[in-house]
Order: C-alpha cells, then sequence, then structure tokens
C-alpha cells in the first residue's frame, strides 16, 4: 500500500514507496509497486538546480553540427525500435522534432511502415485542466501538413484525438523527449511538466482499462548525466535508448525498475 508524502513549507519530501510484497519473488510482469528512496530538496534549490542544467543542455544541443545530431538520432532510434514494447505496441506516440531536437522522422516513417498508429502532441485546452498535451494520430502524408513556426507539421485543428481511454485499453510505447536523463529514469525536459501529467493520467488509465504502456526516454548519450533534480510531481521513464545502447534504468541492489 502506498504511503502519502508530507510537505512543508520550505520542503517538498517526496518518496518512492517500499511494499513488502517486493521482498518476495513475483512474475517480471507484475505491476505490484516497486522499491523507493526518499530525498529533500528546497524548492528553490530544486528550480535553480533544474533551470542551471537546462541552460547546459540547450547549449549542448545548440553546438551539435547537422551531420552529427542526423547520425547519432538513427541510431538512437535503432536502439528505441529494439524495445519488446514496441514490437507489441498498437499506438507509437512519438513527436515532431525541432531542429536542435533529437530527430525523430526516421522513427516515425518506421513506425507508420510496421503498421503502427503512431500519434504526435499538440497542446489543448480546457477550463478545468488549462494546457495540456493531446495526441493525433499521423496520416501517412502528414509531411504534407503546413509548417508552424517552428518548422513543425501542424495538424488539421479538426484532427482526431486519442482518448486517455482508447491509450489505456492499447498496448502503447512512449518515445518521451527531454533534455536531460539519468540511469535512475530521471527525466528533466523543458519546465512545463506537460508530459509529466500526460505520462501520470496515461499510466492511471491504463492500470483502469488494463492495456500497458512503456515509456522510453529517448536523447544523446551526452545528455544523460549522474542525476537529474527531481521534484514529487516529476515522472520517471521506464527505459532509456541513446546511440549508445538501450538501457533500463535501475536502482543500486535492484534487477529493474518502473514507476
Amino acid at each position: 500500500m502506498f504511503g502519502r508524502p508530507v510537505y512543508s513549507e520550505l520542503y517538498h519530501i517526496f518518496t518512492i514507496y517500499i511494499e513488502v510484497l517486493s521482498l518476495f519473488s513475483r512474475p517480471a510482469t507484475s505491476d505490484i509497486p516497486r522499491i523507493c528512496y526518499t530525498a529533500i530538496m528546497h524548492d528553490a534549490d530544486l528550480r535553480n538546480a533544474k533551470n542551471a542544467l537546462r541552460k547546459s543542455m540547450k547549449t549542448l544541443l545548440k553546438a551539435m553540427d547537422e551531420a552529427s545530431r542526423s547520425r547519432l538520432s538513427s541510431q538512437v532510434v535503432e536502439n528505441f525500435m529494439k524495445l519488446p514494447e514496441y514490437k507489441t505496441a498498437a499506438i507509437v506516440l512519438a513527436f515532431l522534432s525541432m531542429k536542435e531536437e533529437l530527430q525523430t522522422k526516421t522513427l516515425i516513417d518506421k513506425g507508420l511502415a510496421d503498421g503502427k498508429l503512431v500519434a504526435v502532441p499538440r497542446m489543448g485546452f480546457s477550463a478545468d485542466l488549462g494546457d495540456f498535451l493531446e495526441f493525433i494520430p499521423l496520416p501517412h502524408d502528414y509531411g504534407t501538413w503546413p509548417l508552424d513556426r517552428f518548422g513543425i507539421p501542424e495538424p488539421p485543428r479538426d484532427a482526431r484525438v486519442l482518448s486517455l481511454e482508447e491509450l489505456g485499453r492499447s498496448c502503447v510505447a512512449v518515445a518521451v523527449p527531454g533534455l536531460a536523463f539519468d540511469l535512475r529514469g530521471g527525466r528533466m525536459g523543458r519546465g512545463k511538466g506537460y508530459y509529466d501529467r500526460f505520462l501520470a493520467s496515461a499510466r492511471a488509465s491504463a492500470a483502469r482499462y488494463g492495456g500497458s504502456l512503456v515509456a522510453c526516454g529517448i536523447c544523446f548519450e551526452s545528455q544523460v548525466v549522474e542525476t537529474v533534480p527531481m521534484g514529487p510531481w516529476d515522472q520517471r521513464v521506464d527505459f532509456l535508448a541513446t546511440e549508445a545502447a538501450l538501457k533500463m534504468p535501475s536502482w543500486p541492489g535492484l534487477s529493474n525498475f518502473q514507476i
């Protein structure tokens, strides 16, 4: 049973919980909660650490030449597609890259060629939730869409949106972008929390409707750091694909790690 995190004005105390049953053997596919540790970080320290890391990662990505970006991106995609969960997925959630990001065109086109429903995010809005990510299935001719201000193909306003229930009933593999990752599944995005909120909702939907969702961070090896500063709201990834390998993040002493 999950415990409850404690909060104060000065600190977030966030905990990844230990369940007694995790001490006993069980099938690898079990969805019983896993082990954890507790960490404490002052609000201002967390914010400053994230801002400093974001700045350094943006500088790193901006400095990469186009040929290296293209070559390494292809290698990252190859390793992402080694995921067993990619092979069984009915739906692949990817993203359309900005110029200075890891390039995902190969991933998208290969997914479509493999018969997957490949979807990419756009911003949605509701009075209750504010801004949030919604995922739009891509047709094979998505490259004919008009480009937005970032040079990314923009879906029609009336494009179909995947519901959380549809995702929750399906086998889903998510290629998760980020500025930095660590080998404990930590991820840092661009600071708005869109993917954190989406992954939390999509994971809850999969648990509710009986589907499966695996989140795999995709990044360059140079974006993997020793520790990503994390808050209690930040979602971790289940796998990490770089140009070097497909990796399963793990806590010390454990054979695997999952949220």
